[in-house]
């Protein structure tokens, strides 16, 4: 005989592997928080990691030039971001209009800040590597706290060859 959780949920075991699926909402009173508004927690992401990003290559930066170090600017950004995880508009279950209004427009401001931050810094790191002599160069960045193997695609300028 089933509980009455188990009749809720509508339960089965499957196969010989004895795994549990779940048929309906494992929230009932807040449907669809886990899947709702995934956009919302895509950018939640994509924010985080460009800011830490932002962080990491703004603090190189200003080690390594006269670059200052945009203390406000990710202080603002990092505000933004937090404020969105508030557990109502991160998991979904906030109105629409604040979605529509504000938290979009929210993340999009942190991930813009980034972006620019992390644009300037390389910037200004770059103008202090020397590159004369013969052949062509380019550099690679990764802004990644720990170490990548990937593909990297370099396009030729036939123009300067």
């Amino acid at each position: 005989m089933a509980s009455a959780f188990e009749e809720f949920l509508f339960l089965e075991r499957e196969g010989k592997l004895n795994i549990l699926i779940v048929r309906n909402e494992l929230q009932y009173h807040a449907v669809g928080c886990y899947s709702v508004v995934h956009g919302v927690k895509k950018l939640n992401r994509i924010a985080e990691h460009s800011l830490l990003a932002a962080e990491r290559i703004a603090t190189i930066s200003s080690l390594l030039t006269s670059y200052m170090y945009p203390k406000e600017e990710i202080r603002n950004a990092w505000k933004k971001v937090l404020f969105n995880q508030f557990h109502d508009i991160l998991a979904g279950t906030s109105i629409k209009k604040t979605y529509e209004e504000e938290v979009i427009r929210n993340f999009h401001y942190a991930i813009q800040t980034a972006d620019d931050i992390i644009t300037f810094s390389i910037k200004s790191i770059e103008k202090d590597i020397n590159v004369t002599g013969k052949g062509s160069f380019f550099i690679l960045w990764n802004l990644n706290a720990f170490p990548v193997r990937f593909p990297v695609e370099y396009e030729i300028n036939l123009i300067d060859i």
